[in-house]
């Protein structure tokens, strides 16, 4: 019995085990190098877009993430750092952030809560045209934030997407 239950138990750790590494296996093409940081992967896309909802939907179907979420200073300072060193060093990075509903009152566009970390680059969060309800890290500032548009952006964007490890 005993033996049977533990076969079962490692079958099922095998399966998640193997699972997870398959959803998050990513091609090198379409991504810069992955990271880590703690129960998450971090990777960036190697194409641009002119709007978040199309930015998202890159994420989920490379690699199943979603535009990656800030939730303490520690991860956005790896956050940070991450970009200096992999992006391209004019990039605009689509972020999980948008404030369309209340002008300056910031939420994740996945879970709807509210961001309380911020990094902002001088003189933003602007609304530059009225039309900057996106979350984006600029790293012309050191990966730092800056509010831009969500869709028809003049200069596209790439998106930093997160991935749940476990």
């Amino acid at each position: 019995m005993a033996a049977t239950v533990f076969m079962f138990l490692l079958a099922g750790t095998v399966s998640v085990v193997l699972g997870v590494d398959l959803r998050v296996s990513l091609y090198d093409s379409q991504t810069y190098p992955p990271s880590a940081y703690k129960n998450k992967l971090y990777y960036l896309s190697r194409t641009t877009y002119n709007n978040y909802d199309q930015a998202s939907y890159w994420c989920a179907w490379n690699g199943g993430g979603y535009p990656a979420e800030v939730d303490s200073t520690p991860e956005l300072a790896f956050l940070e750092q991450y970009l200096v060193v992999t992006a391209p060093s004019t990039a605009m990075v689509y972020i999980s952030g948008t404030d369309a509903r209340i002008d300056g009152r910031w939420l994740s566009q996945r879970t709807g809560s509210p961001l309380i970390i911020f990094d902002w680059a001088p003189g933003e969060p602007n609304n530059s045209g009225g039309r900057e309800d996106c979350l984006e890290m600029w790293l012309k500032n050191q990966a730092r934030f800056n509010d831009g548009p969500c869709t028809n952006a003049p200069e596209n964007r790439y998106v930093l997407c997160e991935k749940d490890l476990f």
